[in-house]
């Protein structure tokens, strides 16, 4: 709710005269006649609108003047933050020389007669290498234990690529279990990599397989222990029932010594039968030959257009100087080949770095403060300060200053930003520059983090907090606010949460003393936070975390150590029998049912309030009650049950329903997959 500005004057037309008249008999003591009609009277009342209407513009306080006041009390206000999303690019052909698409490469959406491109640009380089396969092995678990089996080592073998002398199980057990694996040890990391495979099979012998719910799933070590799936681009293989060709998208993978073969591993793992988005193997596939290639690779763009060198004045040789920068809004923080760069007359250059302010900078500290709203940048200032010893006024620098006649330039730096940047899937479709091989670039999810820079309104809100937390993370909610005002964090909701002994058993929890948990909820794209949201949109990764523990470092108390990490969440499916509108088609009457347990098993925008399901707050089926009574389709709700289930799967936890799902402090509802029951009976 926006605050209401408070009047410096509430006087009004009629307490202005009536004072007037008040002071009539101290000055005018003959002067007794108050009525309207005396022509004295007149007078007052036409200095008292005059008066009125100059107290009127006094208490149109400028939302300047408010930014000023913020500012003094130490809150500045926020630039826009960009959107990010990752990108991939296609390659024409398989590579066949390595190939790096370099840092800064701008790709963009489809320009319009009515709207501009929305430029993205790589954060760094992308360097793309020949996969080069060297081991082939099976594995499974036998009584407990872990048995792996070497197919082949091609580098003795003087092969670039596997050819078996005969077909070769795709995973060892009479019916694929998911302890089965087939390993592809690789010589060279292929992180971000688009990894294509021709694949020889024998033709329908994995029996079970459906193409459209593939049984088996990609994975790369990325650890000694842990393994991350990778996303399936395209199988012509019919799930290796025949000869055809395969592509997947490789995360971040890390060496990992497997049976005493050191490598970078992918490995090929059947779903298991609790999976409901995918078929089951009844028998395994028979693999003969296996060549992988590259055919392109993934990295992270960011919204904004980078801006070339820029020259932006020269010295005067005074202190707190101040230029301009001609783009604007200006992304921070900046990269850290974006400074300010001053060239004295002899040619030395020295590179400036940019500071929050200058209350710690010395007299020869080469900083720069920068307003990315305005573009202005500023040098350090003078002050007159008293010298007690000597007892006399001396300037004091808050940094240095450049030469007189030194050429001040800004190396580069990025605009843009903003909630334009959250594009949707595949929009990020064109190349503002070719680049050899490359055929097409696309984003395979949408981008996040967009922001809006502070109105003025946010920021009123923002000041209590502010002022209570006073720049030291002391308070749980010094924490929360802290960790929100973190750039690039895209932090939906925070939660600081201290372990209570009824938590003992909640997942990632200890109570380890001067320890902080902070549990953070994901910004999710506005496409698709009000549907159902799948697990993988709220999983917290290292870039958040670390922006997180970056912001909140010089806030900390030097005893206290962060625990970053997300929410426990407990996914709900509601199996709901209503008594339908019959004003209402039975296709309507379902979908706003479904759509509004979504919204309100949220843990982003639900709950009564839509901010999100509460910490800690049990849902009961009075609960889902209570939300759809409200529907206009809905006349009555004659039942609801709850379960408590997978987030992947989809399936129960437990056979029977329940009329309560417990959550402990550490954890929050989210929505699982719903279903709706008629009951037309009166």
């Amino acid at each position: 709710m926006a605050l209401a500005n408070p009047p410096i004057d509430i006087r009004r037309f009629q307490d202005i005269v009536d004072e007037a008249k008040k002071k009539i008999p101290a000055y005018f003591d003959g002067w007794t006649d108050h009525n309207v009609s005396d022509p004295g009277v007149t007078f007052i009342e036409l200095f008292a609108w005059m008066t009125e209407m100059i107290l009127y513009q006094t208490n149109q306080m400028p939302d300047r003047h408010y930014f000023k006041l913020m500012e003094l009390f130490g809150m500045r206000r926020r630039g826009a933050e960009a959107a990010s999303a990752p990108v991939t690019f296609w390659l024409s052909n398989p590579l066949q020389l390595p190939l790096t698409i370099p840092a800064g490469t701008e790709v963009a959406t489809t320009q319009t007669e009515t709207e501009a491109s929305i430029v993205f640009s790589t954060v760094e380089a992308l360097h793309l290498t020949i996969p080069t396969l060297r081991y082939v092995m099976v594995g499974t678990k036998k009584e407990e234990e872990e048995q792996f089996r070497l197919v082949a080592d091609l580098q003795q073998q003087g092969q670039p690529s596997f050819e078996g002398k005969e077909m070769e199980a795709l995973f060892q057990s009479s019916v694929p279990q998911t302890s089965d694996g087939f390993y592809l040890g690789f010589t060279s990391d292929l992180s971000n990599h688009l990894i294509g495979f021709h694949v020889e099979c024998q033709h329908a012998r994995g029996a079970g397989a459906r193409n459209q719910r593939p049984p088996f799933k990609w994975e790369t070590a990325v650890s000694h222990d842990d393994w991350r799936e990778c996303t399936l681009d395209h199988d012509g293989t019919n799930a290796f029932n025949k000869t055809g060709d395969m592509s997947i998208h490789v995360p971040e993978m890390s060496k990992r010594t497997m049976n005493g073969y050191e490598a970078y591993w992918l490995r090929v793992i059947p779903r298991p039968a609790s999976d409901q988005n995918a078929s089951i193997y009844t028998t395994s596939p028979l693999v003969k030959a296996i060549a992988a290639h590259c055919l392109g690779g993934t990295v992270l763009a960011l919204h904004g257009e980078k801006r070339p060198r820029e020259l932006l004045g020269y010295s005067d040789g005074s202190p707190g100087q101040i230029f301009g920068l001609q783009g604007t809004p200006i992304l921070l923080p900046l990269a850290a080949n974006e400074k300010l760069e001053v060239v004295r007359l002899h040619g030395e250059k020295e590179q400036w770095e940019c500071q929050d302010n200058f209350n710690d900078s010395q007299p020869d500290s080469q900083h720069f403060t920068l307003d990315a709203i305005t573009g202005e940048l500023r040098l350090g200032p003078a002050i007159q300060q008293r010298d007690a010893r000597e007892e006399t006024q001396r300037m004091h620098h808050f940094g240095a200053v450049p030469p007189r006649d030194a050429a001040l330039y800004f190396t580069s730096y990025r605009t843009g930003g903003g909630r334009i940047g959250n594009v949707r899937t595949g929009m990020l479709n064109t190349l503002k520059t070719s680049i050899p091989y490359v055929a097409k670039v696309s984003n395979r999810e949408p981008a996040v983090g967009g922001k809006d820079m502070d109105t003025l309104a946010e920021m009123m809100m923002q000041a209590p907090r502010h002022l209570n937390a006073r720049q030291r993370a002391v308070t749980a909610e010094d924490f929360e606010y802290l960790a929100q005002q973190a750039v690039g964090s895209d932090v939906a909701r925070v939660k600081c949460f201290q372990p209570q002994p009824f938590d003992a058993t909640t997942e990632r929890v200890s109570a380890g003393v001067g320890e902080v948990h902070l549990l953070v909820i994901p910004t999710v794209p506005e496409n698709v936070v009000a549907g159902r949201i799948t697990p993988n949109f709220f999983e917290v990764n290292t870039r958040q975390i670390n922006a997180i523990r970056a912001h909140l470092e010089p806030y900390r108390l030097l005893t206290v150590r962060l625990n970053i990490h997300q929410p426990q969440y407990h996914w709900v499916s509601a199996r709901v029998t209503i008594r339908p509108n019959p004003s209402y088609r039975p296709a309507q009457v379902r979908s706003r049912v479904i759509e509004t347990l979504n919204r309100y098993l949220n843990p982003v925008i639900g709950w009564r309030d839509k901010t999100g399901w509460p910490f800690g707050r049990h849902l009961y089926d009075a609960d889902v009650y209570l939300a759809l009574r409200e529907l206009p389709e809905v006349l009555s709700v004659r039942e609801v049950d709850l379960y408590d289930v997978n987030g992947q799967s989809g399936l129960p936890q437990h056979e029977q329903p329940l009329k309560r799902i417990v959550v402990f402090n550490n954890g929050v509802i989210a929505s699982g997959i719903h279903d709706v029951v008629f009951d037309t009976s009166s």
